[in-house]
């Protein structure tokens, strides 16, 4: 990290300016000095101070407050002010009084003044410690969050990748156990499964990298999805869609349809001994995709609960991806089952 000075040396150059100004003032007007003598005063005293200045950067970038005790620094701090003042006061009282070496009222000034100073280089001193001390601490705070946000972004990714790959390995193992069964009992409806199968997983497989995909990329894939189940369940599974023209290319996160459409096989069509509608629409709401997946149920029907890993996976990945808690909402009325996600837009 460099001087934050050297970076900003005319910001610098401007503020001794200022200080040596008010110095000439302040010396010609309430101590009587002759114009040049002020002069000569102000910018012998402070071009000295400004350049020794640039050298308190060094003993504060390398007593970290967080590293070493308080008292110490302050210590450290305070025996260094007084080493720095006294070279100060002597090498300007040195060259003050080879300009004006014949000018005893000058001398007599000077003596006069040698505690107010004094006090004034400790303050000084002092407050070029804390500008620094707080430049640097800025910096270390700003990259402090940069590097929080980096590492919450890759924990996001991750935990995004986690939560995508956790959705294959649950559907495959539904799926082949279907497979499995039905090359017993319907050898043809199984290899139909078995292409389609492979079909939706080399879709999947393709966009699996991207975190957002266009709603009619989403769709086709959902549409596989219910192909594959189809096979096993014909006309008991009926699935109806009304879908605006206007969201086909809205994003939505990949793969978020599929673990709600799963489930609605899993508690509707599984348990129940009468056809089930899968009722799915989309609309645009303000600055809202809008999705509305409904299915009917048995209600007096023992569902074989599961571990809930659909609906549970689709609301963690919206809180990841769009940091809101309120973006699906489920709902029982009656005999139907309704799950509905609110997407936002950029």
């Amino acid at each position: 990290m460099r001087n934050p000075f050297l970076k900003n040396i005319i910001f610098y150059i401007a503020a001794w300016s200022t200080v040596a100004v008010v110095d000439i003032v302040i010396l010609s007007r309430y101590y009587n000095l002759s114009l040049s003598l002020a002069i000569a005063d102000s910018l012998v005293y402070n071009l000295l101070y400004a350049n020794i200045a640039m050298n308190f950067w060094y003993p504060v970038k390398y007593l970290n407050l967080e590293k070493q005790k308080p008292f110490v620094v302050l210590m450290v701090h305070v025996i260094a002010a007084l080493i720095v003042i006294s070279l100060w006061l002597i090498a300007g009282n040195f060259i003050m009084n080879w300009i004006a070496e014949e000018n005893e009222a000058y001398k007599t000034f000077a003596l006069s003044a040698f505690l107010g100073r004094a006090v004034s280089g400790m303050l000084y001193y002092f407050i070029i410690v804390l500008i620094y001390y707080l430049y640097i601490y800025y910096f270390s705070f700003r990259e402090k969050l940069t590097r929080e946000a980096d590492l919450r972004t890759l924990v996001k990714e991750t935990e995004l990748s986690l939560l995508r790959s956790q959705l294959n390995p649950h559907f495959i193992f539904n799926s082949l156990n279907s497979i499995s069964s039905l090359t017993i009992t319907n050898p043809a409806k199984a290899q139909d499964m078995l292409v389609k199968l492979s079909s939706y997983l080399r879709f999947a497989l393709e966009h699996n990298k991207n975190s957002l995909i266009s709603f009619e990329k989403e769709l086709e894939n959902s549409l596989l999805y219910l192909e594959i189940e189809k096979v096993r369940f014909g006309e008991k599974l009926i699935f109806e869609k009304e879908i605006s023209t206007e969201t086909m290319y809205m994003q939505v996160p990949n793969m978020i349809l599929q673990p709600l459409l799963e489930n609605a096989i899993k508690h509707g069509v599984y348990e129940s001994q009468e056809p089930v509608v899968i009722h799915l629409s989309a609309s645009k709401e303000n600055n809202f995709l809008c999705i509305h997946i409904s299915n009917n149920f048995e209600k007096y029907v023992v569902s074989k609960k599961g571990r809930g890993i659909g609906l549970r996976n689709v609301q963690e990945r919206l809180l990841l991806i769009y940091n809101k808690k309120d973006l699906m909402k489920t709902t029982v009325n009656g005999s139907v089952f309704e799950v509905e996600l609110f997407i936002p837009q950029q």
